[in-house]
């Protein structure tokens, strides 16, 4: 094929062709991408198919009933992101001066606490942006934003992410929380040596409140004592309620029930940070580079450079 041939091929690609494979190849399906982008799948496959020509390549091969994405769509992948976050960008720039507003924004976080004001800042603004919102630990969320499959993350560290665009949002400290009835609830404190030495209701490995906790302790050679493990806070926090013992809980994740009470841990630093964060290439493009800009306005911490 002459050079020609390919350079008028390439010249056919445009931005609606890397939307639809972005959604085809995150979602694995050209019936899903169609619900989500809102158009048939006939118009997916075409769009696709176009694709392929184009890059004289196979992008997808079925597996079962779903599509996987070959080795070349996982090359041509993160750059068809790009063009797809800058498309969703001229859209919000358009919006800004029609007054219309779509879209939709993928956001993951670890606890509601932080996100939750975020997101009425930004419904109020962009009432029509949609927005697709998943709970998981730091661990998942941090493979998730990496993979594509979730435009921004807010999750817990103790330091900013590797290789991602961050903003600072809040700081945090675990905590041992326990039943008002406990008798640890007449104490305000409890020793990292007196934590080792008992058995504790533990989230599962993942959880960044977990490492936290395992990490202050094995500076001083010490382990924790694991009672229970479970998939998440809420799941902790009813243990702790019900009798099953005493948990680690970070600080803003323990709400106000009446039924629990927590003491301050002595003798180590269990501090975290609660960040936003996103592909340094998407911070400022699109629907996460709107929600960024009102995560900047609602915060008083100084937020990461992109360099």
């Amino acid at each position: 094929m002459t050079s020609a041939v390919l350079a008028k091929r390439r010249n056919r690609l445009n931005f609606i062709q890397m939307r639809a494979f972005t959604a085809v190849a995150r979602l694995g399906s050209i019936s899903a991408a169609a619900v989500e982008l809102g158009v048939s799948k006939p118009a997916i496959a075409m769009q696709i198919k176009s694709l392929e020509e184009a890059l004289c390549a196979r992008l997808f091969h079925r597996k079962g009933h779903s599509l996987e994405i070959s080795e070349v769509g996982q090359r041509f992948l993160e750059p068809a992101m790009l063009m797809a976050a800058v498309l969703d960008r001229i859209d919000a720039l358009t919006a800004e001066t029609t007054g219309k507003k779509g879209g939709v924004l993928r956001v993951g976080a670890c606890a509601p606490f932080v996100l939750m004001p975020l997101m009425a800042a930004f419904s109020k603004r962009y009432p029509e942006i949609g927005t697709h919102i998943e709970i998981a630990n730091s661990q998942v969320l941090v493979g998730r934003v990496r993979d594509h499959e979730l435009d921004i993350g807010i999750a817990t560290a103790k330091k900013p992410f590797d290789d991602f665009f961050c903003v600072h949002l809040a700081s945090q400290t675990v905590r041992l929380v326990v039943a008002r009835t406990d008798p640890l609830s007449e104490r305000m404190s409890i020793s990292i040596e007196e934590l080792a030495d008992m058995p504790v209701i533990l989230r599962e490995v993942g959880s960044m409140t977990r490492q936290i906790a395992e990490d202050a302790l094995a500076e001083q050679g010490l382990e924790l004592n694991s009672r229970f493990v479970f998939g998440s806070r809420e799941a902790v926090k009813e243990a702790i309620a019900n009798g099953l013992g005493a948990g680690l809980v970070l600080d803003k994740e323990i709400g106000r029930d009446p039924a629990l009470t927590s003491l301050e841990i002595t003798g180590a630093d269990l501090s975290a940070r609660e960040y936003l964060f996103c592909h340094k290439d998407l911070a400022t493009l699109g629907t996460a580079g709107a929600f960024i800009d009102i995560a900047s306005e609602n915060s008083d911490l100084p937020v990461a450079p992109l360099d």
